[in-house]
């Protein structure tokens, strides 16, 4: 069984799991209340993982969150062109293709043969 996590503890890069869906924590924010009784929020910005989509939700302290199964797979970074970037997975020598928009600014340091890990959900 997957580790929970509390919304207190979740960090910038931790990854978690709400409502199924895998996430990455983008920036958290602590808001603790200056009136007794009053309960501490944590303001997360997070990516969801599948779509990309970036958004910010409030969560409780105490909310929990599973761990995703996310598993670090090496690869080795072949070519870029119109369809994406494309990689070789080392453990199954399959070729996955990522998005630009999945890859960021890392595809400037990216060079051809350059062993990575990608992260699969």
């Amino acid at each position: 069984m997957a580790a929970l996590i509390d919304a207190i503890d979740v960090k910038r890069k931790t990854f978690f799991e709400f409502e199924k869906i895998p996430y990455l924590c983008l920036e958290a924010i602590v808001n603790t209340p200056t009136a007794r009784g009053g309960q501490t929020l944590v303001r997360l910005k997070m990516r969801n993982l599948l779509t990309n989509a970036v958004f910010e939700k409030s969560f409780k302290a105490n909310d929990k969150f599973k761990e995703p199964d996310l598993q670090l797979v090496p690869a080795s970074y072949l070519y870029s062109d119109g369809d994406g970037s494309h990689f070789l997975d080392q453990e199954s020598f399959e070729t996955l293709t990522l998005s630009e928009q999945m890859i960021g600014d890392a595809l400037d340091f990216l060079v051809e043969g350059a062993i990575i890990e990608l992260r699969k959900y």
